[in-house]
């Protein structure tokens, strides 16, 4: 998914480095002001759909009420991040434990 939205330069977008552009007079913005700002939300809503368009059916209802590509990014780091050793210690095991079918192709089993 990362490797997705860095080919379609949304990557910025999606992990906070592109901030949203404050125009310096908040009520009297300028012309070229609110072309930034709209460029900038096309490319959040853009990110957002091609995360909102990969993700399963299964987690999608997780993702519920989040707006911006950061903010849905974020919550599926919270869902599926690993957080500590507890956690990889499973994953090894789980790893481990892993058996191929007889006649099944090796590339199917990976």
């Amino acid at each position: 998914m990362m490797s997705l939205l860095i080919n379609a330069q949304l990557w910025g977008v999606t992990n906070g480095t592109s901030k949203r552009p404050t125009p310096v007079k908040l009520l009297a913005p300028t012309t070229k002001e609110e072309q930034l700002i709209a460029n900038w939300e096309l490319d959040d809503q853009q990110a957002l759909a091609a995360i909102l368009l990969r993700v399963s059916d299964d987690h999608v209802v997780y993702l519920h009420g989040f707006l911006t590509a950061k903010s849905t990014w974020d919550q599926l780091k919270n869902i599926f991040e690993s957080k500590g050793s507890l956690t990889m210690t499973n994953l090894w095991c789980c790893l481990y434990r892993l058996q191929a079918v007889e006649d099944m192709l090796m590339e199917d089993h990976i």
